[in-house]
């Protein structure tokens, strides 16, 4: 495995409230070296909106952490071009779940646009990959010069967790994505190749639990938010928060073969032994979910 020496924070919120949120935010990123935008540039925000859930459940993007990222970056870079994004799935559906769930008036408040990428305009994009040698791109993201992924910490019927390495397979311009999923590890190392975030942040502030996420677990109050430049270090850290080797989650471990970054960073702010948890995870009934899934989901298809 690639090692190297990236940086990842971990930073308390004490409570959910905007400005707090805001002030995490600036520590985090101060503590990991700052981000690398200059004004009018073009910049995305990937959030995650699975399901018609709201922030108590633990499983879509806080408005509030959303919220606190572009007053940030409005309020340290001028004249930026904000765009948030979300893809539409199988069964979802961004444009319809961003406008019913309250997305869109924080969006339009601070003068961004929020695009779904099954509806955006691709770009092809030739890649070495462990499943594509070619991958569509949303023109979005292909264009952006500074690209933060939002995600959620929560757990995965599927792949263990969901962090910052998932979020990036939602970007996929594709809306049935149920085709990828007998090889869902390698799909999604193949769209942080395609699309590497710049800059990452995984909401924690209330997280997922139990194999029954990343839409119907149990939430979990954990008041943190985690980040860095690397997302395989990122998504380490945070699976080690959650309880779990990231040596044992598959797309970690290949993210990290394919040299997308390391698992093994420097972690910064609060100590990862003051805030490791142990997240409820049944791998026995993982598996027999896993095998219901793929059996309906294979007729459905």
């Amino acid at each position: 495995m690639w090692e190297g020496s990236s940086k990842v924070a971990i930073v308390r919120v004490q409570r959910r409230e905007t400005n707090e949120i805001e002030e995490a935010i600036r520590k985090l990123v101060n503590l990991t070296g700052g981000l690398d935008i200059d004004r009018r540039d073009k910049v995305v925000v990937k959030i995650n909106v699975n399901s018609l859930r709201t922030e108590d459940t633990g499983s879509v993007t806080d408005k509030k952490v959303l919220e606190a990222l572009l007053i940030y970056l409005m309020s340290n870079h001028r004249d930026l071009n904000i765009s948030v994004v979300e893809g539409s799935a199988t069964g979802t559906n961004a444009e319809l779940y961003t406008k019913w769930l309250g997305y869109l008036e924080i969006i339009g408040k601070y003068r961004a646009r929020f695009i779904d990428l099954t509806k955006d305009h691709v770009i092809k994009k030739t890649i070495n990959g462990l499943r594509f040698k070619e991958i569509n791109v949303p023109r979005t993201i292909n264009e952006a010069n500074f690209f933060i992924s939002l995600a959620k910490l929560k757990t995965h019927l599927l792949t263990k967790i969901t962090c910052t390495l998932k979020n990036q397979f939602g970007a996929l311009p594709y809306k049935w994505k149920i085709r990828f999923h007998n090889k869902l590890d390698e799909a999604i190392v193949d769209a942080n190749i395609a699309m590497k975030p710049d800059y990452s942040i995984v909401d924690g502030i209330i997280a997922m639990q139990t194999e029954r996420g990343p839409t119907y677990g149990e939430p979990v109050r954990l008041n943190l938010l985690i980040g860095g430049k690397d997302p395989v270090s990122v998504d380490a850290t945070c699976a080690r928060i959650m309880g779990f080797n990231p040596y044992f989650i598959g797309h970690i471990r290949k993210a990290s073969s394919k040299r997308i970054g390391n698992m093994n960073p420097i972690v910064v702010g609060e100590k990862l032994k003051d805030v490791k948890s142990k997240f409820k995870f049944s791998y026995l009934v993982s598996t027999a979910y896993r095998a219901a899934y793929f059996f309906r989901k294979q007729q459905e298809y």
